[in-house]
C-alpha cells in the first residue's frame, strides 16, 4: 500500500501539473481501477481524488456541512 507521505506527493504533483483537472484525473485513475478489480488502487485514487479536492477547493461550499 502506499504511504501516506507518496499520497500526498501524488496529490501536490497532480495539481502542480493540471491545476483544477486533477479532480476529474484522480478520479477517472479510480474508475479505470475499479473496472481492472484494483480494489488498492481504487482507494488509493479516491483518497487522492478527496485530497486533491481538499486542496483546490479549501473552504466549505455555501450549505455544506462541516464536521
Amino acid at each position: 500500500m502506499a504511504s501516506e507521505r507518496q499520497i500526498y506527493e501524488a496529490v501536490l504533483l497532480l495539481v502542480r501539473r493540471h491545476g483544477h483537472s486533477a479532480v476529474a484525473i484522480a478520479g477517472h485513475e479510480a474508475l479505470q481501477s475499479d473496472r481492472r478489480a484494483d480494489e488498492l488502487g481504487s482507494l488509493v485514487w479516491r483518497r487522492i481524488a478527496r485530497l486533491v479536492t481538499e486542496l483546490i477547493e479549501p473552504t466549505p461550499a455555501l450549505g455544506e456541512r462541516v464536521h
